[in-house]
């Protein structure tokens, strides 16, 4: 019989009960052993949101606040200007923002970011797609995206770290993504992807 998450049957003295599994990823609690690859639910907190809520765009800017943005050493200056522009409307919502950065300065995994940009332009959204670019068939491996295509996007960086990338094939796509992350209140995102 089904007993819940976390609780397992057991029969003592000829009665079956319901106990909880010391071992159960599921109880809200990060145990040893557990991480947030093993135990999503229990052990993945990322800027005080708990369970599923850390990876959803909905909860945009909330989950930005503090972040740092990170643009590639030799962006286009679009890509600053997006950057930047970002910063502000969540320095506006939130009144908590982190650093604008260059690629160079960051290691994904260490912190949560904010990555800006075409994987070409910026080596921190090409290790977010590293997979995508090694399996990639066009020149450059690195162009991911086709013309016209923008990308929002949640990536799990470590067993407890984000990244929220925004980007697409130019600078152009960049820009539609980042409108398209900062217009959340008339046209709310949902889930870790949205197609721009």
């Amino acid at each position: 019989k089904d007993v819940g998450v976390c609780k397992q049957g057991a029969c003592e003295n000829n009665i079956c009960i319901a106990k909880l599994d010391p071992n159960c990823c599921g109880d809200a609690v990060c145990k040893d052993g557990e991480t947030c690859g093993s135990c999503f639910q229990d052990c993945c907190m990322i800027g005080g949101f708990s369970n599923n809520e850390k990876l959803n765009l909905g909860n945009f800017p909330g989950i930005a606040k503090g972040l740092s943005i990170v643009v590639g050493d030799k962006a286009p200056p679009e890509d600053v200007v997006i950057a930047e522009d970002i910063l502000t409307h969540i320095a506006s919502e939130t009144q908590d923002v982190g650093k604008g950065l260059l690629a160079s300065e960051v290691q994904l995994g260490t912190k949560d970011y904010i990555i800006v940009g075409n994987p070409c332009d910026n080596k921190a959204a090409a290790e977010l797609f590293k997979i995508d670019i090694f399996l990639n068939t066009n020149t450059p491996a690195c162009q991911v995206f086709k013309p016209g295509q923008g990308l929002i996007k949640l990536f799990m960086t470590s067993d407890n770290r984000i990244a929220l990338y925004v980007g697409g094939y130019s600078p152009y796509e960049t820009k539609r993504a980042a409108q398209r992350l900062l217009d959340y209140k008339k046209n709310p995102l949902l889930g870790i992807e949205q197609k721009v």
